[in-house]
């Protein structure tokens, strides 16, 4: 009713002060443009309404909320976690496994086998939006929901484990060093990591963070063409270009989610990472990420870490022409003391 109301109430408004129009022909004399100023003063109205009735919306629930416990590190409330209880530990050792932006748990086919006959416990969680027949929820999906969620399955395996390591590749990186800031990490192995894009989408970055290009572009283009590389045969950053063929992915990234993306990069901060050891692999024909940049900061800040370079990857070492080398050492490393 209050929808409505405000509807009719605007809708009369914007009738009132266009009256003289629509009366005087003289003004305008092309019926054609008439009608059409009659149906934008309509879509303004609804429009105007649904914004109205969301900020109103958000008011009523963020009021409410006040009274619970917020989790900075969930960007959610004590009261609203996930519950899980599975009784005395039973693991010495588990893995959560984060996949990369537009990919899937598809990445970690060769490193799985590896951790079942050592039989290591792991979760590979489809990261929210990514892995659907259609990409809505991705559209919809902010870096929040990415954090709550994969801290979500690292407490899950917590619960069942006495120390979680975790593998992120690309924007699972990101993720992974995430959670380390805010859990306690076994070994993080981070696999080419996202945290500083490549130097030539540095200026794309900078436009999508811009609020106000970002509205209006992402409303005039709503959806983006992964880049092929240069001397890539496919917008996947492998050297293995026919391997790369039958790789999952999304060719086609709503805007929005690369824009979460970019500001998820903005959130890392490494200097509060908790680990017992970090591992970098990358590929030496990498691309898609800023390795040196992530050796700088890493340096800057003092943070002990070991770097493995695979002469014959690029982008995606666990599933490039070093698959089977990178995932010995992904495994070697997890299995180290």
């Amino acid at each position: 009713m209050t929808g409505l109301s405000f509807f009719i109430i605007l809708g009369v408004i914007i009738s009132m002060i266009d009256l003289e129009i629509f009366r005087n022909k003289n003004l305008i004399k092309d019926w054609h443009i008439r009608v059409g100023l009659f149906f934008l003063a309509l879509l303004a109205a609804i429009k105007i309404t649904n914004w109205v009735i969301k900020l109103l919306a958000e008011r009523l629930n963020d009021k409410y909320l006040e009274r619970f416990h917020f989790l900075p590190e969930y960007q959610s409330f004590s009261e609203a976690r996930w519950r899980f209880n599975f009784g005395e530990k039973r693991y010495k050792h588990a893995v959560l496994l984060l996949h990369g932006f537009s990919g899937s748990t598809q990445e970690f086919q060769f490193l799985i086998p590896k951790l079942e006959e050592l039989g290591i416990p792991y979760i590979a969680p489809a990261i929210l939006g990514f892995g659907n027949t259609k990409t809505v929820i991705l559209n919809k999906a902010t870096r929040k929901d990415w954090y709550r969620l994969s801290l979500a399955y690292f407490d899950c395996l917590s619960s069942v484990a006495e120390k979680v390591s975790i593998v992120g590749h690309s924007m699972g990186g990101i993720l992974a060093s995430y959670i380390a800031e805010h859990r306690q990490t076994n070994h993080l192995i981070l696999c080419s990591p996202g945290i500083y894009c490549a130097k030539t989408d540095v200026k794309y970055r900078k436009l999508l963070m811009n609020p106000f290009f970002a509205y209006f572009y992402i409303r005039l283009i709503p959806y983006l063409p992964k880049t092929i590389r240069p001397g890539r045969d496919t917008c996947s950053d492998t050297l293995d270009g026919e391997y790369a063929k039958n790789i999952f992915q999304y060719l086609a990234i709503p805007i929005k989610s690369l824009r979460e993306l970019f500001f998820a990069q903005e959130d890392v901060n490494l200097a509060k990472m908790k680990c017992f050891s970090l591992s970098i692999l990358y590929g030496k024909y990498e691309l898609t990420v800023d390795i040196d940049k992530l050796f700088q900061m890493l340096g800057k800040n003092q943070i002990k870490y070991y770097s493995y370079c695979f002469e014959n990857s690029a982008h995606n070492v666990l599933e490039d022409f070093d698959r089977e080398r990178s995932c010995q050492l992904v495994v070697d490393i997890l299995t180290s003391k």
